[in-house]
């Protein structure tokens, strides 16, 4: 994604997209998983702060951050199985 967008991405490196989409994994993982109680669960401020400086030092724009735990919260990611 980075390599494809260029000056106008909002990633500085490709080692920020890397890093987010790993803590989205967790994300995605720690609010949908049935083994962790819910008042356990990863909070939006918590996040935003695991996010914190990721992007070459910087940090990625909250609202970047504030859509994707609504996202993820809403929907949780989930990989298709090939059936037979």
């Amino acid at each position: 994604y980075y390599n494809q967008q260029g000056e106008e991405s909002v990633f500085k490196n490709a080692d920020a997209v890397f890093v987010l989409a790993f803590s989205t994994i967790m994300l995605n993982t720690d609010l949908h998983n049935p083994n962790i109680k819910n008042k356990k669960r990863m909070t939006r401020q918590q996040f935003i702060r695991n996010n914190q400086g990721i992007n070459g030092g910087d940090n990625l724009p909250e609202s970047m951050l504030n859509r994707l735990y609504s996202d993820i919260r809403e929907q949780e990611l989930q990989v298709q199985r090939e059936i037979g």
